[in-house]
């Protein structure tokens, strides 16, 4: 039996080898492992591929003897092998329980402190989407998003601190989003942490159970808002927190994208929302690609995450361990006097033209140079 890892150095060599004992009528059986690196998939008994190995080990073995059933010695080792293979299986069964049970036990203990907001949370009030149209969903969704009772009221957990979700270079940002802030509803939280506590009405209800972090799907209401500002972050960490608001309400800005789960709904269960100050309900006879609904354009990215069709993740937290994902930034979204800029940033169809020194001094480089560097 020969087993390999599909891509790697020795995949073809091991190739190779099986057509020759094929070729001198050795019995062989080969076995390629997808995307692991050479014999890691021996290095956790809790992974999947490790436990597939052994089971192929297993049956092929038990092939090959099967055919001198007679033998004592035969029936010796099959017992052996079985009984390694047992205890593989049963070792990786409890490294899995037990790894199951540290993470629950750490998010137990990180929810018991009371420095985490979120904890004891009020979840919101409205209805499921799907209990009426969505022009109709707009006029009681978009008022209870403007109001910011999320933060106010109900106390849900949010972001560590405004972050960016892409690099700002040279006066251009390449985020997925603006800069945000997410807050998480109960449920969500409930979801992500696997502790009731996230989500009292839930747990007191019995709805909420204890489990796993991320086991499961979140429950229909829960909701994900995430506060737009211009890019990048940086513009905000000395800001105070009346500051930022003050920036979100502004007439220019991109507002918030909301996520509410209502499985019913679409095959995703996601209704999508922006909302944005400003802006008029969508009406029944308008043509412009509407403001709210299900399977909107969100989905095209949201649709490739690994799990719950969210990015949410804990390490973005306030209350967590970790830290959101950096990205580049550099100094040009900072407001330079026009005369005191090297050259012009902004992206125009030609090169920005070199500006001529405001005094005698040395020539400047070329633009090709300050455009590489």
């Amino acid at each position: 039996m020969l087993v390999s890892e599909a891509t790697q150095l020795f995949s073809s060599s091991t190739g190779f080898a099986r057509r020759k004992f094929h070729r001198f009528s050795v019995p062989v059986s080969l076995h390629l492992i997808d995307r692991t690196g050479h014999y890691q998939y021996f290095g956790n008994p809790a992974t999947d591929k490790l436990q597939d190995v052994f089971l192929e080990m297993t049956i092929f073995y038990m092939r090959i003897c099967w055919m001198n059933f007679g033998e004592r010695e035969t029936m010796r080792l099959i017992c052996v092998v079985v009984a390694l293979v047992f205890g593989v299986f049963l070792q990786a069964g409890l490294m899995q329980a037990a790894e199951t049970t540290q993470v629950a036990e750490y998010a137990d203990h990180m929810a018991a402190s009371e420095k985490i907001p979120g904890l004891h949370a009020g979840e919101h009030p409205l209805p499921l989407p799907t209990t009426m149209s969505h022009i109709d969903y707009e006029k009681i969704l978009f008022p209870f998003i403007k109001s910011r009772a999320y933060a106010k009221q109900l106390g849900w957990s949010h972001d560590k601190y405004v972050r960016d979700t892409g690099a700002y270079v040279k006066g251009k940002y390449y985020g997925t989003h603006p800069a945000v802030r997410c807050f998480y509803s109960p449920k969500v939280m409930y979801w992500l942490t696997g502790n009731p506590d996230f989500w009292p009405e839930g747990r007191d209800s019995g709805q909420a159970p204890k489990k796993a972090p991320r086991e499961g799907t979140i429950p229909d209401g829960g909701m994900i808002i995430k506060e737009m500002l211009p890019p990048p972050a940086a513009r905000y960490e000395d800001m105070t927190e009346e500051e930022i608001l003050a920036v979100l309400q502004l007439p220019s800005s991109a507002g918030c994208d909301v996520m509410i789960k209502d499985s019913s709904g679409s095959p995703d269960g996601w209704f999508w929302a922006s909302v944005f100050e400003g802006q008029e309900y969508d009406t029944p006879d308008s043509f412009d690609y509407p403001q709210a609904g299900f399977v909107l354009a969100c989905v095209r990215c949201h649709s490739v995450a690994e799990e719950g069709g969210t990015f949410s993740s804990l390490r973005n937290i306030t209350g967590f361990s970790g830290e959101p994902i950096q990205y580049f930034v550099d100094n040009t979204w900072r407001e330079i006097p026009t005369e005191l800029q090297p050259y012009d940033f902004r992206h125009n169809p030609e090169p920005p033209a070199l500006r001529a020194p405001l005094e005698p001094g040395p020539t400047r480089p070329s633009f090709e140079f300050l455009n590489t560097y």
